[in-house]
């Protein structure tokens, strides 16, 4: 996802991009964690644990974690 111009992405990645920056922007989930796995999003392949980790860590993150 990285690197590829928007000519290049198909619209599962485009809409995934926006996803990514947006929950990222509204601090809902940490945009690096998102970043990571943008290619599973874009695919439609990430389980519902996958996006349990991700809210668990942000939070983790909010209260001075890591």
């Amino acid at each position: 996802m990285s690197g590829e111009s928007d000519n290049t992405k198909t619209p599962s990645e485009e809409l995934t991009d926006k996803i990514v920056k947006a929950l990222g922007k509204e601090g809902l989930l940490k945009e690096d964690d998102l970043q990571g796995m943008a290619p599973t999003i874009a695919s439609g392949k990430v389980k519902a644990e996958d996006w349990r980790v991700m809210v668990e860590k942000a939070i983790d993150r909010g209260k001075g974690g890591e």
